[in-house]
């Protein structure tokens, strides 16, 4: 398909479609090396008529802050899944996503066991009584505080960054411990 580029109107037209006076064929290459300027690049009317990509004068290359502001995105993305997970205790896995906090918070308001047993996050029905519960919610709460302690730990390291290679090569995640 051919093209037809207004100079006027800085736009293309298919060669069936009623183009403006201005019209000029576009060369296939042209038409498809200016029809999505890339991210910094605007299309203008070149010197022939025909369009060409030039730098947009508007655009605001992201900064240090803006890659900061971005890591930080992802630390807060990291500490939302890390929250999801199960928690380990007692030996077995437990659900302790929000939900399963306000389940376990609303037995342990109420001061009694509906039932003699809790149900892991593997499905499987632990026998339970409300001290076992009590002390679950607190292993939960206190992995809670190390995901929260961990994030405000990534975000002040990344504070001390001062180039954007070093923050994008920051990793996010709980430290790897090397082996001894």
């Amino acid at each position: 398909m051919n093209y037809y580029y207004s100079p006027f109107f800085n736009g293309f037209y298919p060669e069936f479609a009623t183009a403006p006076e201005d019209a000029t064929p576009c060369p296939r290459e042209r038409y498809l090396a200016t029809r999505n300027p890339p991210l910094g690049k605007i299309r203008q009317p070149g010197a022939d008529g025909l369009p060409e990509l030039v730098d947009d004068p508007a655009y605001q290359p992201p900064g240090l802050a803006d890659y900061v502001a971005n890591k930080h995105a992802e630390i807060n993305t990291w500490r939302d899944s890390q929250e999801l997970l199960p928690v380990e205790h007692a030996g077995y896995r437990w659900d302790a996503d929000p939900t399963s906090r306000a389940r376990i918070e609303s037995v342990l308001l109420a001061g009694a066991m509906p039932l003699d047993y809790w149900t892991d996050a593997d499905n499987t029905d632990r026998p339970m009584t409300l001290e076992q519960l009590r002390a679950l919610y607190a292993a939960i709460v206190q992995q809670g505080g190390r995901i929260h302690d961990r994030q405000r730990q990534m975000k002040t390291e990344v504070a001390t960054l001062t180039t954007i290679e070093a923050v994008q090569a920051y990793p996010v995640g709980w430290p790897i411990e090397e082996p001894a």
